[in-house]
């Protein structure tokens, strides 16, 4: 995580010169309804100055945060110093120009973000790809496409994806065509009376670790659940292939970022009832756990 950490912070920073300094590193450009992160400042490096022993409210105008049990309908949270610090909060924008973040200390309003929601709708017409593009949006369309030999070419509607005519892959491409919700991404990291000091504890290598995954939180679910996996970057290909009770599969879920990471699975698009997740990586099973979607 600390490399896709230290991405997101070179591409966005705001400083709130307000009464408690409160600055957001991250992406400011994001997709609607895909999950994005929020959490404290130990990831970035950056160490505290003071600490307040009081409650925040942290309110979310044009989005939702994620509850406990995995779905989005929180409108706003309280949250002390620490748990702003130690926590993570998972949030969905919502297309429109009303997104807005907002923390307050007290009837006080102690430091505020906006993001640019880009359009729901990503329409990629009449063109023709030849090498390597990767497309992501809440709806996406692709109309009078071609996919000449030699491209590889991947598209993840959010909500969905519209195939019309004109849509041709020729032998030698690769096209990989999903509709699922991804892990969250672009970490955007909340701070606070921040100074120059950085932490210098070296990282740990992922170089020795093996490919895995892990045990599905919470389970059983009916929103949405988190899977954590590890691919280390030289993989070739890699997705999570769930199975119902009769090993049939139901869905497939690629896997595009490496690294430790995870990403959701969401119970709504299944049945009620015990399935088997599986991970597959350059073509070989690598684990299987069990998980429970409730009603």
């Amino acid at each position: 995580m600390r490399k896709i950490i230290s991405l997101s912070i070179i591409c966005f920073i705001v400083t709130l010169k307000m009464h408690a300094s409160w600055g957001i590193f991250g992406e400011s450009d994001v997709i609607p309804f895909k999950p994005y992160q929020y959490y404290g400042m130990y990831a970035a490096g950056i160490k505290e100055v003071t600490r307040a022993p009081f409650q925040y409210t942290i309110k979310i105008t044009g989005g939702k945060i994620m509850d406990k049990n995995g779905n989005f309908t929180l409108s706003s949270i309280l949250a002390t110093y620490d748990e702003i610090h130690d926590n993570r909060m998972t949030i969905v924008w919502e297309p429109g120009n009303s997104a807005r973040l907002e923390i307050f200390n007290g009837s006080f309003l102690d430091g505020w973000f906006c993001p640019s929601v880009k359009s729901a709708y990503l329409n990629i017409t009449n063109t023709a790809f030849s090498g390597n593009e990767n497309f992501e949006g809440a709806y996406v369309t692709l109309q009078n496409v071609t996919a000449r030999s030699g491209a590889n070419i991947t598209v993840n509607g959010i909500k969905n994806v519209r195939l019309l005519p004109s849509f041709v892959a020729n032998l030698g491409s690769r096209v990989i065509i999903s509709s699922y919700i991804p892990a969250p991404v672009a970490p955007l990291i909340l701070t606070r009376d921040v100074n120059n000091e950085t932490d210098n504890q070296s990282c740990s290598t992922e170089a020795n670790e093996n490919i895995s995954i892990e045990q599905n939180t919470p389970n059983p679910f009916s929103g949405y659940t988190r899977v954590n996996y590890f691919i280390p970057e030289d993989a070739q290909s890699a997705c999570i292939l769930i199975y119902n009770v009769v090993s049939k599969i139901v869905k497939k879920i690629p896997i595009v970022e490496k690294g430790r990471n995870y990403l959701f699975i969401n119970g709504s698009e299944l049945l009620p009832g015990v399935y088997t997740y599986s991970l597959i990586a350059n073509n070989q099973l690598i684990q299987s756990k069990k998980m429970i979607v409730r009603n």
